[in-house]
C-alpha cells in the first residue's frame, strides 16, 4: 500500500514541473561573443539554366580504309614508351635501359642514353619505364627518367643531354622508392601545367 503515495508524489512533481517558467532568452549583453560566421543560408536564388543540351559532342570516327600502316623503324628491343622533345625527334624507351632516337624517319645507331648497367628488368614490369623532358629542355638539356634498379626499387633521376647523346654520368637521383614486388611499378613521367613533375609509381604489386 506504500506504492500508491509514492506514485502520487511523483505525479505531483512532474505535473508541477510542467508549469515552471522557461529560462529567460539571453540578451546581447549576456550572450557569449564568438568569431564564428553566421550559418544562415542566403535568400539569393541560384540561377538555373533554362535548357540543357543533352546531345553529346561526337565526331565521326576516321575510316580505317583511308589509312595505310607503314613501318618506320624496326629492330627495337622491348620499346615501352615514345616521347617527343619538340625538335622533330622521337625518343623510344627500351625497357632494357636505353633510349633511342628516331630522326628524319631513321633510327640513329647510337643510343641517346644507355643506363642498362644500372637498370634491373628481370620482372616483366621492371626496367626503364618513363621519360619526360624539362619544359625548357631546348635551353638546359634536362630530362627525367623513371627506372627500377637491380634490386627492383624505383628511381626518378635527372640527366642532361648534349645534342643527340646524354652521358650516364650526368645522373642526379631525385627520388628512390622501395618496391616490395616486381610488378605494378608504374613508370609514367609527365610535367603538369603547374610546372611540377608527376611520377606514376604503381600500387606496390
Amino acid at each position: 500500500m506504500r506504492r500508491l503515495p509514492i506514485l502520487l508524489v511523483f505525479l505531483a512533481l512532474v505535473t508541477s514541473g510542467c508549469n515552471l517558467p522557461l529560462p529567460a532568452t539571453p540578451t546581447s549583453a549576456s550572450a557569449t561573443q564568438t568569431d564564428s560566421l553566421p550559418t544562415a543560408i542566403s535568400n539569393t536564388s541560384i540561377p538555373v539554366p533554362t535548357s540543357i543540351n543533352t546531345q553529346p559532342n561526337t565526331t565521326t570516327f576516321p575510316d580505317p580504309s583511308g589509312y595505310t600502316w607503314q613501318v618506320i623503324v624496326s629492330h627495337l628491343q622491348r620499346p615501352v614508351d615514345l616521347q617527343a622533345d619538340g625538335s622533330g625527334r622521337l625518343f623510344v624507351i627500351e625497357k632494357l635501359g636505353r633510349i633511342r632516337i628516331i630522326q628524319n624517319g631513321q633510327l640513329l645507331p647510337d643510343p641517346f642514353l644507355d643506363i642498362s648497367d644500372e637498370v634491373g628488368e628481370d620482372g616483366n614490369e621492371q626496367g626503364l619505364l618513363g621519360l619526360a623532358f624539362h619544359p625548357n629542355f631546348s635551353q638546359n638539356g634536362y630530362f627525367y627518367v623513371n627506372y627500377t634498379d637491380k634490386k627492383g626499387d624505383t628511381h626518378i633521376s635527372r640527366f642532361q643531354a648534349n645534342g643527340n647523346t646524354a652521358a650516364s654520368t650526368s645522373e642526379m637521383n631525385l627520388l628512390k622508392i622501395n618496391q616490395p614486388f616486381p610488378n605494378h611499378n608504374g613508370g609514367a613521367l609527365a610535367f603538369g601545367p603547374d610546372g611540377y613533375l608527376y611520377a606514376g609509381l604503381g600500387d606496390g604489386g
